[in-house]
């Protein structure tokens, strides 16, 4: 009940780092993920985030199968509008939930858009931020944070996948 209210929109279910903001890539799938564990189901839910997904989501995922923290600007700095790891691993978990539950693929908000391919291509992203010590994290620095995120990630998508293997394995 609190969360619905400071959606960005009132037709989509996007929400923003504060009540009312522009979307946020890291806020809008954390607030589904609340939604989602909550087992709550608004009246609106599905056709918004139909329009989230098609129209917000997956125009802005970046061309190396990445998003930003935030929609991009003319006026928005770089450093925030390229693609980054915290998002990305957050925005695949959900869509790939969002996936299961509702069988989605394609659909179309003036371009047509394949959720697979998106879901897909923010895989090989996040294994791009994947350094030599087997953690994840930008910049060629691995955290715990990016790591454990990364990996629930991609263990969302394919439980098998050999970037979860430890070395020693």
């Amino acid at each position: 009940d609190k969360l619905l209210p400071q959606k960005s929109r009132s037709d989509r279910a996007i929400w923003g780092a504060y009540e009312n903001f522009d979307i946020s890539f890291p806020d809008t799938p954390l607030v589904w993920n609340a939604i989602r564990a909550a087992g709550y189901i608004y009246t609106n839910q599905v056709s918004e985030m139909g329009n989230a997904i098609y129209c917000e989501l997956l125009p802005a995922q970046r061309v190396d199968g990445g998003w930003p923290f935030v929609k991009p600007l003319s006026t928005t700095p770089v450093n925030v509008t390229a693609s980054a790891l915290l998002p990305t691993a957050y925005l695949v978990r959900e869509l790939q939930a969002v996936r299961v539950a509702y069988g989605w693929d394609s659909n179309t908000c003036g371009i047509s858009y394949s959720l697979v391919t998106a879901i897909n291509n923010g895989v090989t992203y996040l294994l791009t931020q994947k350094n030599a010590d087997g953690g994840f994290g930008e910049g060629g620095l691995s955290g715990p944070l990016e790591t454990a995120i990364a990996y629930r990630a991609i263990q969302s998508v394919n439980a098998a996948h050999a970037a979860r293997i430890p070395e020693s394995a």
